[in-house]
C-alpha cells in the first residue's frame, strides 16, 4: 500500500463535553519522520484550528476527532438533509434553532431537535426506544450510521446516557469545532470523506478533519486488553501498562519516533489516575492516523455515494464491517421479527435457519423467509454456512410452493428497502394474475384471507414444513389434491 501524502502536523483529540477532559497529541514531520509530542489540553476551542496551523508553520494539518463527523442516511431522509457539510452551519438557527438543545422528555424529541436525553431536566428512566420513536424512524439499525454498526459497535449518535454514548461530544464538537470552520474557513479546509479521497484532501487542504474512534484502532495497532482480568481494561492503569509493549512496538516498526516522556507515560500506563484513559487515547488516536497516513492502513471508506454526502466513515475502519460483512451472530441470540413483517404474516414454520411466513394476501400464494440472526440485513452479512442454510429453505420454499399450488412461475426477491431486517419473499405466480408478468409490488391493496380459507392454507403448510416432513415428500404428496388451489 502506498504511503499518503505527509502532513506537517497529525493531531488527534480525545473529545468529551467537559473541556477539562479533552486532550489532543499531535505528531510533527521531522526529516521525514514523524515525532509523537506528549499528552496536552486541547485548549480554547475557537483557537483551536488556527493555532495549530500556526504550529504546522505553514505546512498541512490532518486532525482527528473522536465523535462522530455524519449523520445516520435514514435520520437524513426524513429530516430532508442532502449533504452533511452543506446543512451543519445551519444547525442551532433557523428551523433548526432547538437542534443542540437536548430532549428532556419524549414529547420533546424531533428531527430538528433529535438529542436525548437530558437528565439533569427530565425522564428518569430515558429509553433507546424513545428516541427512535420519537424520530419516527423504525428501528435501531436506523439511528446508526453504517460505520457505527462494527465490530467495535458504536453508539448511536443522538444518545447522551450511558459510558459508550458519543452524543455529548458530538454536540460539543459539531458546535464549536465543525461548524464554525465550516462557516469561517471552508476553502482550506476539508472533512474527509465528504470532500473527497483522504490523499487528494492531504495533498490540496491546508487542514483535513477526519473522524477516529479509538476502540476500532486497538486491533489495528495491535492492542489487546485482558478485559475478563482485575483491573485488565483500558480504564485502568494495569490495563493501559499491559498495552505499552504493543504501542511501543508498533511505533518502533513504523519509524516512528516517541519524545521521551511520552514513551515513559505509555510504559507507565498514562499514571494511576482513572482521568489517564483521556490522553492514552489520544496517543492511541494520533498513532492509528499515523498508521493511515504512512500507508500501513487504508482509509477504509465504500465508494457509496450516502457515505460521502450524509454518513462519513470511521478512519482505517474497513468498509466491510461497516456494511456487515462478518458481523453477523452463529445464533438467534437477540433476534426479534420486524414489527412490520410480523403485522403483515401470519407464522407458517421454523426451520434451521428461517422463520418461515405467509404473507396476509390471498391474491398470491406467497410466503416470506426470515433469517433469524439478529441485526442482518443482506444476504452477505451470514455466515458460509448460513448462507449455505438459507439457499436450501428457499429451495425447500419454492419447491412447497410449486408441489401445493402449481404456479405458472415462482418469483424471489430479497428487496428490503422499506424493512431493513433480512428477508426473502417466495411467491407463486400464475399468467392469470393481477399483476402478471409485472412484479406484484404496487399491484393492488392486500387481499385479506377468509378465515376458513387461512385455516386450511396454514394446515397443509404447516404439514408441508413439519419435522417430520422429508423435504419434498409432504407437498409432492400432497399436489395432486392441491392442483388448481389458488388463494
Amino acid at each position: 500500500m502506498a504511503a499518503r501524502p505527509k502532513p506537517a502536523l497529525v493531531v488527534h483529540a480525545d473529545w468529551s463535553v467537559d473541556a477539562a477532559k479533552r486532550w489532543m497529541v499531535a505528531a510533527r514531520l521531522v526529516g521525514g519522520r514523524y515525532i509523537v509530542g506528549v499528552p496536552r489540553p486541547v485548549g480554547d476551542t475557537a483557537t483551536l484550528l488556527d493555532r495549530l496551523s500556526a504550529e504546522a508553520k505553514g505546512g498541512r494539518v490532518f486532525f482527528g476527532f473522536d465523535f462522530p463527523l455524519g449523520l445516520p442516511r435514514a435520520y437524513a431522509a426524513k429530516a430532508g438533509i442532502e449533504h452533511m457539510l452543506e446543512w451543519l452551519p445551519r444547525a442551532g438557527s433557523g428551523a433548526w434553532k432547538r437542534f443542540y438543545d437536548v430532549a428532556a422528555r419524549p414529547g420533546e424529541i424531533a428531527l430538528a431537535r433529535p438529542f436525548y436525553p437530558n437528565r439533569s431536566a427530565g425522564d428518569p428512566r430515558p429509553a433507546l426506544a424513545q428516541l427512535i420513536a420519537g424520530l419516527g424512524l423504525s428501528g435501531r439499525e436506523d439511528i446508526l450510521r453504517h460505520c457505527d454498526r462494527g465490530p467495535p459497535a458504536a453508539a448511536p449518535i443522538f444518545w447522551t446516557v450511558g459510558g459508550n454514548q458519543v452524543g455529548k461530544a458530538a454536540l460539543a464538537g459539531w458546535r464549536e469545532v465543525i461548524a464554525p470552520a465550516l462557516r469561517d474557513r471552508r476553502e482550506d479546509l476539508g472533512v474527509w470523506p465528504f470532500d473527497g479521497a483522504l490523499g487528494e484532501l492531504l495533498s490540496t487542504r491546508r487542514v483535513v478533519l477526519a473522524e477516529t474512534y479509538p476502540g476500532e484502532i486497538y486491533g489495528h495497532l495491535g492492542l489487546v486488553f485482558a478485559r475478563h482480568a482485575a483491573g485488565g481494561g483500558k480504564r485502568t492503569q494495569r490495563g493501559r501498562r499491559g498495552v505499552a509493549g504493543a504501542l511501543l512496538g508498533w511505533a518502533r516498526r513504523a519509524g516512528v519516533r516517541l519524545d521521551p516522556e511520552l514513551a515513559r507515560a505509555i510504559a507507565d500506563g498514562f499514571g494511576p489516575a482513572p482521568a489517564g484513559e483521556d490522553p492514552f487515547d489520544a496517543t492511541v488516536g494520533v498513532l492509528g492516523m499515523l498508521n493511515v497516513v504512512l500507508g500501513l492502513r487504508a482509509s477504509g471508506e465504500p465508494d457509496a455515494p450516502a457515505i460521502r454526502t450524509v454518513e462519513g466513515w470511521i478512519l482505517g475502519r474497513d468498509s466491510g464491517k461497516g456494511l456487515g460483512i462478518g458481523r453477523a451472530p452463529r445464533g438467534a441470540s437477540g433476534f426479534s421479527l420486524h414489527p412490520q413483517l410480523a403485522a403483515d404474516t401470519h407464522e407458517v414454520a421454523r426451520l434451521d435457519l428461517c422463520r418461515v411466513l405467509l404473507a396476509k394476501d390471498s391474491s398470491f400464494p406467497w410466503l416470506i423467509l426470515v433469517p433469524e440472526r439478529a441485526g442482518v440485513r443482506e444476504v452477505h452479512e451470514l455466515g458460509a454456512a448460513d448462507r449455505a442454510r438459507l439457499l436450501a429453505e428457499i429451495a425447500r420454499a419454492t419447491e412447497t410452493l410449486g408441489a401445493l399450488f402449481a404456479p405458472d412461475k415462482l418469483n424471489l426477491a430479497a428487496l428490503g428497502n422499506a424493512v431493513p431486517q433480512l428477508h426473502v419473499h417466495c411467491i407463486a405466480r400464475y399468467r392469470t394474475d393481477r399483476a402478471w408478468p409485472r412484479p406484484i409490488w404496487g399491484t393492488g391493496p392486500a387481499a385479506p384471507y377468509a378465515p376458513a380459507r387461512l385455516a386450511e392454507i396454514l394446515a397443509r403448510l404447516r404439514a408441508a414444513f413439519s419435522p417430520a416432513s422429508r423435504p419434498g415428500a409432504s407437498a409432492m404428496r400432497s399436489s395432486r389434491a392441491a392442483k388448481g388451489v389458488r388463494t
